[in-house]
This record gives structure tokens, sequence and C-alpha cells, in this order.
């Protein structure tokens, strides 16, 4: 994600190398227990929100939508536990106490992020099963926008 890569970079630029390699942990981290679990179960989305709008039963599709955030909400819940308790088990599999502490806070102030995409991946998916493409390139390019400016 390009986040991850500008987050890499003006930390490279502070000259610890403990604090690189705590956020390209806490990236790597958040990836394999987050990102890749919570995007794997929205891509259920895909396929059931496809069929039931093909079959033009809107309703469905809403509670789908619906069905998947809570199921995502749930899954998170054990997900953010593994998160928090990064620290210990970097420590545990022998990891550096600096850079496991750095990448536990790291990942403790990103971990908020990590849920809301997942609802907003939930809602992307949903919005592109119905054909309605153009109203997350309008949410991407003022979210950009907003980005270059502020």
């Amino acid at each position: 994600m390009i986040q991850e890569l500008v987050n890499l970079y003006f930390v490279g630029h502070l000259g610890n190398a403990a604090k690189l390699a705590a956020v390209g942990l806490g990236n790597a981290i958040q990836n394999m227990i987050g990102i890749s679990i919570i995007v794997g179960m929205n891509g259920a989305l895909n396929s059931l929100v496809s069929q039931a709008g093909g079959a033009g039963n809107l309703d469905l599709c809403i509670g789908y939508l619906h069905r998947g955030k809570i199921v995502m909400t749930i899954c998170f819940i054990p997900i953010s536990l593994l998160i928090l308790n990064s620290k210990q088990i970097l420590l545990l599999i022998g990891q550096d106490p600096q850079v496991a502490a750095y990448a536990h806070t790291y990942n403790i102030y990103y971990l908020p992020a990590v849920y809301l995409y997942g609802l907003v991946d939930a809602e992307r998916r949903f919005l592109n099963c119905l054909k309605r493409n153009f109203v997350t390139l309008m949410v991407q390019s003022i979210g950009t926008l907003f980005h270059v400016f502020a």
C-alpha cells in the first residue's frame, strides 16, 4: 500500500535503524494478520452480491453487506488481540526489544485504520458488484485531493 511506503520513507530519514525496522515489521504484521484476513473474507461479497444483484434482489444484496460487516467485526476481535500482543510475540521469537516496542506502538496506532479499511473494502466491493463504480471513483478522487492539499 502507498501509505506503508510513505511511512517507510519518512521514518528512513530519521536516521534510527530500530524505528525503520519497526515500521517494516509492523507493516508485515498488519498485512499478514489483519488486512489479508479481512480482504479475504470480504472476497466472499463479490460472488454473493453479484449473484443476488443479477437476480434483481437488492434486499438480499444489502443483507449480505451487513452480514459481511458483522462477520468482519467479530473476526477483528482475535486479529486485534494478536496485534495488541505483538510485542510479546516478537520478543518470544527473538526480536530486538527496542524494535519490538516500536513495532508494537506502531501497530497500536494503526489498528483502527485496519478495521476501517475492512469496512471501506466491503462497501467498495458491494458497489462494484452492483456496477456503481463511479461512486467509488469519485470517493477515491476526492480523498486523494484532500491528501494533496492537506
